[in-house]
């Protein structure tokens, strides 16, 4: 907005503080929400320029995304938490998620919605049965604690039937903490067998963006 007042003042006339302010309270008034038709420029927005999106809102920025996914196979054992290799990025806007280490470093506080998915296949060996857990997984330093975990029982034929988990959670973050995906199997079985995370993309993968900071 363009905002033009004259000054006047008598030849040889002091000019003094109380002109001045005088003059930019004025100016101020209608910079504060006293602006009223005249004051606008006559056409100045149209319907046309509505319709046509020529008049539009701010863009919202979001630059705290990422999705990362497994892009191979892994063996793992049962028993224990096994965290999944997630070692190919999809896109990872703020680069917070680290693929050698398989942790995404919360950058802001907030709430984040967070989803993973990861399949498995059963081992060989006289087994009858398995339990398959998935876990998001907040860790500071050594220690960690359980965010959100899906689990199911299933009974595999072999090393081909293999099983799909999903996980899909708004969750709380504090800035700095360090978030991954875990895999556990407790195979009720007669005899040892191998176990393996299954890549590529659409069956083990991790993504998660921030919803709103605190």
């Amino acid at each position: 907005m363009q905002y033009t007042r004259n000054f006047n003042f008598t030849t040889g006339t002091p000019i003094v503080a109380d002109n001045v302010d005088q003059e930019f309270d004025s100016i101020r008034g209608v910079i504060n929400g006293n602006i009223d038709n005249d004051n606008l420029k006559d056409a100045s927005v149209t319907n046309a320029k509505i319709t046509s999106k020529a008049v539009t809102m701010n863009k919202v920025d979001n630059p705290y995304k990422f999705r990362v996914y497994q892009n191979g196979n892994t063996a793992f054992s049962d028993g224990v938490l096994n965290i999944v290799h997630f070692d190919t990025e999809s896109y990872d806007t703020n680069n917070n998620f680290d693929v050698g280490t398989h942790f995404y470093t919360v950058p802001v506080s907030g709430y984040y919605q967070m989803n993973a998915s990861c399949r498995v296949s059963g081992a060989t060996g006289g087994m009858w049965s398995a339990s398959f857990v998935i876990a998001l997984w907040v860790s500071d330093t050594a220690s960690g604690t359980y965010l959100s975990y899906n689990d199911m029982t299933w009974y595999p034929d072999g090393r081909a039937n293999g099983v799909t988990l999903k996980l899909a959670e708004l969750i709380h973050f504090n800035a700095g903490d360090r978030v991954a995906c875990y895999a556990n199997v407790d195979a009720y079985t007669s005899g040892a067998g191998a176990w393996t995370i299954h890549g590529p993309s659409y069956y083990t993968n991790f993504s998660g963006y921030l919803v709103s900071q605190d």
